[in-house]
């Protein structure tokens, strides 16, 4: 699993997916040999191939034949709703958090945020 540093992180989902040139899918299926590189499914066609970025897009993932891999329908869709989307909405999180752009919605009670404030005498008022 590849760690993204929270300077790095994304702010938001890229705007426009970068697809894999049909020279990569090409040489990635060769490299497969028409078999799914994650449970080993043999026998599917160019077309039935899916191509996935292995760091995902959103993550900064080039679209390169290194970080391409050819998958089943069904193998591509588990990678993507229980990696590449959590991960990605992580990234999201932890850099707002880092930059300051996150905001609590629950502040710790007595905090500035929280919008009371308790005095000397114990008496709780609010700000």
């Amino acid at each position: 699993m590849t760690r993204i540093r929270p300077s790095e992180a994304p702010t938001q989902p890229p705007k426009r997916r970068r697809e894999f040139p049909a020279s990569v899918k090409r040489a990635a299926y060769e490299r497969s040999r028409g078999r799914c590189e994650a449970c080993d499914v043999g026998g599917l066609a160019f077309n039935a191939m899916q191509y996935d970025h292995v760091l995902a897009d959103g993550l900064g993932g080039e679209p390169t034949l290194e970080n391409c891999e050819a998958l089943c329908g069904p193998c591509h869709q588990a990678k993507t709703s229980t990696r590449d989307v959590p991960m990605i909405a992580k990234a999201i999180r932890t850099g707002k958090k880092w930059r300051g752009e996150k905001v609590s919605r629950n502040p710790m009670p007595g905090s500035r945020r929280s919008g009371w404030k308790k005095g000397f005498d114990g008496k709780v008022t609010k700000r």
